[in-house]
């Protein structure tokens, strides 16, 4: 019987080991793919958008601000702001599931990103840099805003590469967050949809009466020309 004790005593240890890892093995956690997720940031005029991401939109406020249209250029940074969240709330790095669009200033001194003054935003937009994209979608005659995305960033996009584009400038300012909503379902969609623009037959129930009133191609996809720009 003696004999047959180290058996026992051996076969409890391997046991015990086992059950221990599996254990650890049912506490390790497989965290799920992130999905395509829409973000902001802003991009001063030395700066050049890191590779790495998903998509790369830019919000392009194509005149200066004037008596006219400075309250309608707050509105609508007050709407980017509050839609969609910061890069840095998600990652310290590019991440190809993040999907930003950008802000363009041209004063990183004057402006916070941190804590958002939209005067600020407005005033000191980079206006030189946003005609240069708005001439290369031509849509530089538009009162816009315009709202324009690529797979890649904009000073690598290849000439006569497709761009995603949605003008708000006939938005009314009680629709821009719905049209941002658009805009974010957009662009986290694969880039070979962005070349069939937004279907109305396709789109969600919730946005359909929205195209009705301001039509069918609102959004759409249109090609660079980048020699207009150099």
């Amino acid at each position: 019987m003696d004999l047959n004790k180290p058996v026992i005593r051996g076969t409890s240890f391997c046991l015990v080991m086992l059950l221990l890892l599996g254990c650890f093995a049912s506490n390790k956690t497989d965290y799920p793919t992130p999905s395509s997720t829409p973000a902001r940031d802003i991009l001063f005029s030395n700066q050049q958008a890191p590779s790495g991401f998903g998509a790369y939109g830019y919000l392009i406020l194509t005149k200066r601000p004037s008596e006219n249209n400075l309250r309608r250029y707050m509105n609508v940074c007050a709407a980017f702001i509050r839609n969609l969240e910061p890069v840095t709330s998600y990652s310290a790095d590019p991440q190809s599931w993040l999907m930003p669009t950008y802000w363009l200033a041209e004063d990183s001194t004057r402006v916070n990103h941190q804590q958002p003054d939209c005067l600020q935003w407005v005033l000191k937009y980079d206006y030189a840099r946003a005609k240069r994209m708005a001439s290369a979608i031509n849509t530089l005659s538009s009162n816009g805003p315009i709202l324009v995305a690529w797979s890649q960033p904009y000073e690598t996009v290849a000439n006569e590469e497709t761009a995603l584009v949605l003008n708000l400038s006939d938005f009314s300012d009680d629709d821009l967050d719905r049209a941002f909503g658009i805009w974010m379902d957009r662009i986290t969609r694969d880039p070979e949809i962005w070349k069939a623009g937004f279907n109305l037959v396709l789109a969600k129930e919730v946005y359909r009466n929205f195209l009705e009133k301001y039509g069918d191609y609102i959004v759409s996809s249109v090609k660079v020309i980048k020699e207009i720009v150099g």
